[in-house]
């Protein structure tokens, strides 16, 4: 990976990967700068063979699936924070709540395989 070009060395998401691994932070540093702002454009430029790029794996499920994207490492990040679903209990059998929290739920048990 220390060999790679880094796709926007500067994302905190490498700086805590890179704690993760147990892999000196300074190496960051000395990476040329770059900032896409967007995931899809980093995924984008490691597919065609830029660099490494650091994404949300559920984001890219295709492109992982059909090698255009590889996960070299099993090691993934986690900051923590957690998403909730909130609505009135009163509304809780409202068609399209009731609908999306069952997509919701569905998408996160395949997420979690």
């Amino acid at each position: 990976l220390l060999r790679l070009p880094i796709l926007d060395p500067g994302d905190i998401w490498w700086r805590d990967w890179f704690i993760a691994a147990g892999l000196p932070v300074e190496e960051l540093a000395k990476r040329p700068g770059s900032s896409m702002g967007a995931q899809a454009y980093e995924a984008n430029a490691a597919i065609a063979g830029q660099g490494v790029a650091i994404v949300t794996a559920a984001l890219f499920k295709a492109e992982l699936a059909d090698g255009r994207l590889i996960q070299p490492f099993d090691l993934v990040g986690d900051d923590g924070h957690a998403y909730w679903l909130v609505y009135p209990q009163a509304r809780r059998n409202v068609p399209k709540i009731r609908a999306f929290r069952e997509w919701i739920l569905a998408e996160i048990a395949g997420n979690s395989r």
